[in-house]
């Protein structure tokens, strides 16, 4: 629930509309052609759709952690409330880079429309990706695996910052845009990746959510020196 709280907020945000985004065929197009900025109050949204939900699961979690659970539950709390912190700091990053993003794609500004049309073009990749991943039955869940976002995302990182220095070298970006664009470029890679990191979280396939858990119940050699 939250986190279809935090895509709508997000991809408004960056004016696109995530219906359009699930029923593309050529998803770096439509991207491009949402120019027209959307009304949104981000701030008031934030705050009546997202931190008021991800404070009713703080406190569930607060209140199921004082009771004498076992260690496999309190293991499977702390997972959901991981993830719900991190869907909340992807809104506030996207929410530092949504004014340029406006900016610089609502009107034609040169290469540095181009740099800020692949950010949005992105972060739309990852919505989607979460929101078919949470379409899915539990069973395919483990052939739509997120990690293929995430390692696209590190390339695309990567190669933004070659394509901004070349832009620099040749003058073709101002030093005050380029200044932006990587403050930018930084807040947008750290929303995805805490998306990323919430989908890992509530998406883990069953066999590998035991898995996980009972490597952490695990005593270390220090615990079994310790008892010793």
């Amino acid at each position: 629930h939250l986190q279809d709280h935090v895509i709508a907020l997000i991809s408004t945000g960056l004016n696109l509309r995530m219906e359009d985004l699930m029923q593309s065929r050529d998803l770096a197009l439509t991207v491009a052609r949402a120019r027209e900025p959307i009304k949104l109050d981000y701030e008031r949204q934030y705050e009546e759709k997202v931190k008021t939900l991800h404070a009713a699961i703080v406190e569930f979690c607060a209140d199921r952690a004082a009771m004498a659970l076992p260690a496999r539950d309190m293991i499977q709390l702390q997972e959901l409330r991981e993830a719900a912190n991190a869907l909340v700091r992807a809104v506030k990053g996207v929410k530092h880079l949504r004014g340029n993003a406006e900016r610089f794609t609502a009107e034609p500004h040169g290469d540095v429309t181009e740099l800020y049309q692949v950010l949005r073009h992105e972060l739309a990749q990852v919505m989607v990706a979460i929101a078919r991943l949470d379409a899915a039955e539990a069973e395919d869940r483990s052939s739509l695996s997120i990690l293929g976002e995430q390692e696209a995302m590190d390339a695309q990182n990567r190669h933004l910052t070659k394509r901004l220095e070349g832009l620099l070298q040749t003058r073709r970006i101002s030093a005050e845009h380029a200044t932006s664009f990587l403050n930018d470029s930084t807040y947008a890679f750290d929303a995805m990746r805490n998306m990323i990191e919430a989908a890992q979280r509530l998406y883990r396939p069953e066999d590998s959510a035991e898995a996980e858990i009972e490597r952490l119940l695990e005593p270390d050699d220090d615990d079994e020196k310790r008892a010793s």
